[in-house]
C-alpha cells in the first residue's frame, strides 16, 4: 500500500496535469486512481523537512478540529516521471499528497470572507498558526522598514455553493522551522502568528478559549502517533522527533495559557483593532 492513511487511498498517479506550481515546494497537480490532487515532492527546492512540517500540521490542524484537504503520504515509485522547471526530476519516495477540491485562494477582500460558512475556523486558524509559529500566512514586522508577511495564497476557500465555501487549513511547509533550517525551540515566543487584520471582524474570543482548552488535552501519545509516522527520508532523525514532540507539548502548554492575554496586547500595542467587548 502507498499510503499511509485512510481516509483517502490513491494507489497510482497516472499523470501530471499541472507542472512546477509557483510556490515554495513547486507542487505538482496529479491525476490518481482516486482523482486529483496537489503532490509536494521529495527533490523540490526547500529539501525534504518542509514536507515533515506539511504533514505535522496538517495533522495537528485535524487533531485539533479545524477542516483540512483529504491528505495522505504517497510512497512515490518515479513513474510517470515528474520533472521542475529546473529540468531537476522528482526523486522517488515518500511526498505529501492533497485531494484537490473545487475553490480559490482568498483576494484579500472582506467580501470574499462573507462567503465562508465555518468562520470560527478563522480564530481556529489564527490559534493554530500561532501553536505552530507559521510565518508563511501572515505575520506583521517588527522593523519598520520590512513589510509584514502577507501571504492570500495561502487562505484557501472550498466551494461549497455559489455563494458558500469553507475554509481549508493547509499549507504548513514553513511551520516550525520557519524556513529551509529545521530549529525546534521557541516554545515561549509570544509573537500572534496568521492574524490578517481582514480577520479582525470574525476573531472570536469564545472560540479561542475553547482552543486553548482543547490545547490542554494533548498527549504525548497523540502527539507520537503523528511524528513518529514520518518518512525517514525526510532527514528527520530519532532525536529530531523527540525534540519535536517535546516542543509540540510545551508549545500547546504555553500557547493555552497565554493566548488570550497575548490577543489582547496585540490589540493595544499593534493597534490590531479587535473589538473583544462585540465579539
Amino acid at each position: 500500500m502507498n499510503n499511509l492513511f485512510p481516509t483517502w487511498n490513491p494507489t497510482i498517479i497516472k499523470r501530471v496535469e499541472k507542472s512546477d506550481i509557483e510556490s515554495s515546494t513547486s507542487p505538482f497537480l496529479v491525476v490518481t486512481d482516486r482523482g486529483k490532487g496537489y503532490f509536494k515532492v521529495l527533490g523540490n527546492n526547500e529539501g525534504p523537512r518542509v514536507l515533515a512540517c506539511e504533514y505535522v500540521g496538517t495533522s495537528l490542524a485535524k487533531l485539533l478540529g479545524l477542516s483540512t484537504f483529504e491528505y495522505c503520504l504517497f510512497n512515490f515509485s518515479g513513474q510517470p516521471e515528474i520533472e521542475f522547471s529546473n529540468g531537476y526530476k522528482a526523486e522517488s519516495g515518500y511526498g505529501f499528497l492533497s485531494k484537490a477540491e473545487s475553490g480559490n485562494t482568498w483576494d484579500g477582500t472582506q467580501l470574499m470572507l462573507e462567503t465562508i460558512i465555518n468562520k470560527e475556523d478563522i480564530t481556529k486558524l489564527v490559534c493554530l498558526d500561532t501553536l505552530v509559529r507559521n510565518k508563511d500566512r501572515y505575520f506583521p514586522r517588527s522593523n519598520n522598514n520590512v513589510k509584514s508577511r502577507r501571504n492570500y495564497d495561502n487562505v484557501f476557500l472550498s466551494k461549497q455553493s455559489k455563494k458558500k465555501t469553507i475554509l481549508k487549513a493547509f499549507d504548513f511547509t514553513h511551520a516550525f522551522n520557519c524556513g529551509r533550517d529545521f530549529t525546534i525551540n521557541y516554545v515561549k515566543d509570544e509573537s500572534i502568528f496568521g492574524l490578517f487584520p481582514e480577520f479582525k471582524n470574525y476573531f472570536n474570543l469564545d472560540v479561542a478559549t475553547e482552543f486553548c482548552t482543547k490545547l490542554k488535552t494533548i498527549d504525548k501519545q497523540s502527539i507520537s502517533s503523528i511524528v513518529e509516522k514520518i518518512p525517514s527520508e525526510w532527514d528527520i532523525k530519532h532525536s529530531d522527533s523527540v525534540r519535536w514532540i517535546d516542543f509540540i507539548l510545551c508549545r500547546a502548554e504555553f500557547v493555552s495559557a497565554n493566548f488570550i492575554r497575548l490577543s489582547r496586547l496585540r490589540n493595544c500595542s499593534q493597534q490590531l483593532l479587535l473589538d473583544f467587548e462585540k465579539v
